[in-house]
């Protein structure tokens, strides 16, 4: 065969490596960030912390509705990159002088560390590292990523020839721990993990089987009606079911890292002009500069000279830039969010609107991606407590004049209509969609039963005996309370004894 050299011309998507750092450092939360620019401080000679620089002071209004403190309350139990658009802004110079570094450090591990330190150590080719970079930053807190590769490449504007690198590194992310991160669904994240395991080991093809096609049956039917439809004996679903359970359905979630034991937020609610906005904080926009005397010195020198250092120089400018940046998205973003519940910091959730995040992206002018990156795991500052972005994203309910409610409202208004209920005549689930509907509201009974679940409310009939109890109780301690040793009376042989002659126990 004759050998020829030939000349073809292909076309491939590169991230550079200051995207990839960008797209991190947005979806990071503030413990993290603070790591992130704490190892930036400790490696490049060329940043220095802003000792001078002084933090805007701000003055908060103390009347949000208290509403949104037990909201808040409510919400703490519950918790990452982003598209071209980072806003505008070249320096970090905002700051407290009681912003303390060391005490964001997490003291272990989270799961996105933990996969990135896997692929440092791991023998990739080196064009495989920033795609699998990239879908690491896209898995959720379970460890799941429960975005189709097609969607990511849309997401991150990569063109269709991206769709081939992005699959073969979910297929190398898949082999990574622990095991089952990268699943699609809990079907997936227990396949994975069932394929590690030794085929020799009892049951494993029946939990298989059970995980690929009956997961659903397993959950919400008696275990009789599985085994029939497996033609298995109960003994042998017994003892794969027993497997199943003693694998990890959330592996994310097993990182102390993913749910922290103290938040730092990244926004705080000011009022300003008679108006609630949202404002960056220090842990947001820490003051890190570029250390000028270091510049000075460095441009007096020969262009060819110190190679290594001027490389340095360049990267601090682009984190100084970067962390500005960061801060500018993230505010902006919250500031959306407050001007489109302005009502809600007022008279709390009864006036919590319904808000998607392509209400806020167009506000903003971004991807919906980057405002789904910037909400996840960012905590915004209130008079009242600490609040997620994320409680201000509410679903819709349809109202008979064609606007839509938020469902926190109906919730609020459920609440409401108990509060004022008659304790010995509780409104049924019935009577409170009937009184929601005459509102303009309508819900169905389930709904309504649903929501009142949700908030810890009692069924009407519990209510109901949870009020007689208390009037017998109220009455019994009124009349023990009249029950005085001078006032005691006492039947016995037909007869009553008077006030004044008290009953006494005989003695022996």
């Amino acid at each position: 065969m004759p050998m020829a050299i030939t000349l073809n011309t292909t076309q491939q998507t590169t991230l550079g490596r200051q995207m990839q750092k960008a797209l991190v450092m947005l979806q990071m939360n503030a413990q993290e960030f603070a790591q992130e620019i704490s190892q930036a401080l400790d490696s490049n000679p060329m940043l220095e912390v802003d000792e001078a620089a002084d933090q805007p002071e701000r003055v908060t209004d103390p009347t949000v509705s208290s509403e949104v403190a037990s909201a808040a309350a409510a919400e703490e139990s519950r918790d990452r990159g982003a598209d071209r658009d980072w806003g505008r802004g070249t320096s970090s110079a905002a700051g407290d002088d009681s912003f303390d570094w060391l005490a964001q450090v997490p003291a272990t591990l989270t799961l996105r560390q933990y996969l990135r330190r896997q692929i440092a150590e791991a023998e990739l080719p080196e064009e495989a590292r920033p795609w699998i970079e990239i879908l690491v930053d896209s898995l959720d807190e379970r460890g799941y990523l429960v975005e189709p590769v097609a969607e990511l490449v849309a997401v991150f504007e990569l063109g269709s020839e991206a769709i081939g690198p992005l699959e073969r590194a979910l297929a190398s992310l898949r082999t990574f721990e622990p095991a089952g991160v990268g699943a699609r669904d809990l079907a997936d994240c227990l396949e994975l993990q069932l394929d590690r395991l030794d085929d020799s080991m009892p049951y494993i093809g029946l939990a298989r089987a059970i995980v690929r096609e009956h997961l659903s049956m397993l959950a919400g039917q008696p275990m009789r009606n599985l085994a029939t439809v497996l033609e298995v004996s109960t003994a042998e679903l017994d003892g794969a079911v027993a497997l199943i359970r003693s694998l990890t359905p959330k592996p994310g979630l097993d990182f102390d890292g993913a749910r922290p034991d103290y938040i730092v937020p990244d926004l705080e609610l000011v009022r300003e002009d008679g108006r609630w906005t949202m404002r960056a904080t220090a842990a947001a926009r820490p003051r890190v500069n570029v250390n000028e005397a270091y510049a000075d010195a460095l441009a007096g020198c020969a262009r060819r000279a110190h190679g290594e250092l001027r490389e340095r120089l360049r990267e601090a400018r682009w984190i100084v830039r970067a962390i500005e940046q960061r801060a500018t998205t993230i505010e902006r973003v919250g500031e959306a969010i407050a001007s489109f519940q302005q009502g809600y910091f007022q008279h709390g959730d009864i006036a919590l609107v319904p808000m998607t995040l392509a209400d806020i992206a167009q506000l903003v002018d971004v991807h919906e991606s980057t405002v789904s990156r910037v909400v996840n795991s960012k905590y915004v500052s209130t008079p009242n407590g600490l609040m997620s972005l994320k409680r201000f994203f509410v679903s819709s309910v349809s109202t008979s004049t064609g606007r839509d409610c938020s469902a926190a409202a109906v919730k609020a208004m459920i609440r409401s209509l108990v509060t004022k209920e008659s304790p010995e005549t509780p409104y049924s689930d019935h009577q409170l969609a009937a009184l929601l509907k005459n509102k303009g509201i309508r819900v169905a009974r389930r709904t309504v039963s649903k929501y009142r679940s949700a908030m810890g409310i009692e069924s009407y009939e519990m209510r109901r005996v949870t009020a007689v109890g208390r009037s017998h109780q109220a009455r019994f301690t009124r009349s023990d309370s009249a029950t005085t040793p001078g006032a005691i009376v006492e039947r016995r042989g037909g007869r009553q004894n008077r006030p004044d002659k008290p009953f006494v126990a005989r003695q022996g």
